[in-house]
């Protein structure tokens, strides 16, 4: 059993034409602003509208930049014959490691300023933890756009979820793995995860619960970058063709493993400093 799909690039309200893409996309940032301040609020986090305003500007922006810039390196620089320098692609990789490490950039200004924790790292920690949700319900809005309008398009398969990607037409008409989907989906399942493990502080009478600052976020990366690295195998890009791998592994995918290791070794620490000081 198979599905043909054609993608839905346009939708039209009378004579106006709306962009699915830019749809998905504006959802997608209203959504995760949406539950970013339902976050904040939960974790306690008193930020200034404008200082709030200016949080996520820079977020947003500087996420997209550090996506676009991932893209050049990645595409252009190897391959200046590919596309031009001032192309509009940007990669999923740039955006995730950008925005966390602008949120890292923010929250330590923002303590310096105020003096809100005594550690830049700790109220990171709780920047990042009530921030993180929201990226996942970025992720599944967002790719559900991807979905709709035909991109990410993935490799032949034979399994019964498969899609018969008519317009994907430099491949050819084969049945092929919905990763638009797959990462849809894994958006979704990080964000129940979080909300239904972490979304309260743990005590002596709860089975679950986060223990320390930041653990929401890490636990959020551990997810997403195992989930991703693992997508990766099923994703077959226009663009795939063009990029170097090293070891069999795209590069995103090596910062990707790195990641997962590094925050597996950062919730190893927490949970062990967490048992040494809840000592009965």
């Amino acid at each position: 059993m198979t599905f043909p799909w054609s993608p839905i690039v346009n939708l039209y309200i009378g004579p106006l034409a709306l962009y699915v893409e830019a749809i998905f996309s504006t959802l997608a940032f209203a959504v995760f602003i949406w539950w970013a301040l339902k976050g904040l609020k939960r974790e306690n986090i008193k930020i200034s509208k404008e200082n709030l305003l200016l949080f996520f500007i820079i977020i947003i922006l500087g996420g997209y930049f550090f996506g676009w810039l991932w893209y050049y390196i990645e595409y252009v620089v190897e391959n200046v014959t590919f596309i031009s320098p001032f192309g509009s692609g940007v990669t999923s990789y740039g955006m995730f490691f950008g925005g966390i490490f602008l949120t890292m950039f923010l929250a330590f200004w923002y303590n310096k300023k105020y003096k809100i924790e005594k550690s830049n790292m700790t109220f990171f920690g709780r920047i990042t933890d009530a921030l993180v949700p929201a990226g996942a319900m970025f992720v599944f809005v967002y790719r559900m756009g991807c979905f709709l309008y035909g991109d990410v398009p993935g490799v032949a398969t034979s399994v019964p979820w498969g899609i018969l990607a008519t317009y994907q037409t430099k491949f050819g008409e084969l049945i092929r793995h919905p990763v638009a989907l797959y990462l849809s989906f894994s958006g979704l399942l990080i964000f129940i995860i979080l909300h239904a493990f972490f979304s309260y502080k743990k005590t002596k009478k709860t089975k679950f619960g986060k223990r320390f600052h930041g653990e929401t976020a890490l636990w959020f990366v551990l997810l997403y970058s195992f989930n991703r690295f693992l997508i990766e195998f099923f994703a077959e890009g226009h663009n795939y063709e063009f990029v170097t791998r090293y070891f069999g592994l795209y590069s995103g995918q090596w910062a990707l493993g790195i990641a997962f290791f590094g925050i597996l070794a950062c919730l190893i620490i927490g949970y062990a400093r967490f048992n040494r000081s809840h000592k009965t």
